[in-house]
C-alpha cells in the first residue's frame, strides 16, 4: 500500500513518511467488505454498552476521494459497493452503519414532535456522488460505474432533488 519515494520527486523524506503513514492508518480503518470506519473507539463500551466503530457516508466519501487520488481505486470500489448495498429505498444512507452493513445504534429519535425524522446526514448523498465522480475521473472505469447508475447515482440524485419534503434530523435539529 505504500507509495515509493520516486513518486514524490524532490519532497523531503519526512513528507513522504507522513503520507505513507497516513495511508497505513486509513487502511487500518477500512473493513474488507468496503466500510470506511470513521473511528474505532471502544471507550463507550463501559457506560454505553456499544463501540464507536461506524461507517458514516460523509466521512467515507472524503476518505474514498483521497484514496482515489492516491491510487487506491480498488478500496474505493469496495466502499461504493458497500454504500450501494446499504442504500434505503428512499435513496439515502442512514446516519451510520456497522462495518458488516447492518444499521448502527442511534442516539437520535426517529419521531420528534409527532413527525417522523430520518436519522441521516443530508450532505452525504452529494458527497458520495462527488467522491464517485473523483473515482471516475481518476480511473475512467465506466464498467464499474455503469451498474451503479440506477442503484446509486439515480437514488442519490432523486433523494437530493426531493429531500426537503421529509423532516430530517441534522446535528440534532429539524430544519
Amino acid at each position: 500500500m505504500l507509495v515509493g519515494s520516486s513518486a514524490f520527486g524532490d519532497l523531503p523524506p519526512a513528507v513522504t513518511d507522513i503520507f505513507n503513514r497516513s495511508l497505513l492508518v486509513l487502511r487500518s480503518q477500512i473493513d474488507n467488505r468496503g466500510a470506511i470506519i470513521a473511528a474505532n473507539d471502544s471507550d463507550i463500551v463501559r457506560f454505553g454498552g456499544d463501540t464507536y466503530s461506524y461507517m458514516w457516508g460523509r466521512d467515507g466519501a472524503f476518505v474514498a476521494a483521497a484514496l482515489e487520488k492516491a491510487g487506491y481505486a480498488e478500496l474505493c470500489r469496495q466502499f461504493f459497493d458497500f454504500c450501494s448495498r446499504a442504500f434505503a429505498e428512499g435513496g439515502y444512507l442512514f446516519q451510520h452503519y456497522n462495518p458488516d452493513g447492518s444499521l448502527a445504534s442511534n442516539w437520535h429519535a426517529w419521531v420528534l414532535d409527532g413527525n417522523e425524522v430520518l436519522p441521516i446526514q443530508e450532505d452525504s448523498r452529494a458527497l458520495l456522488l462527488w467522491a464517485l465522480w473523483i473515482h471516475y475521473e481518476c480511473s475512467r472505469d465506466i464498467e464499474f460505474i455503469r451498474p451503479l447508475y440506477e442503484t446509486f447515482i439515480l437514488k442519490c440524485a432523486d433523494f437530493l432533488s426531493t429531500w426537503t419534503e421529509v423532516p430530517v434530523l441534522f446535528f440534532g435539529h429539524v430544519p
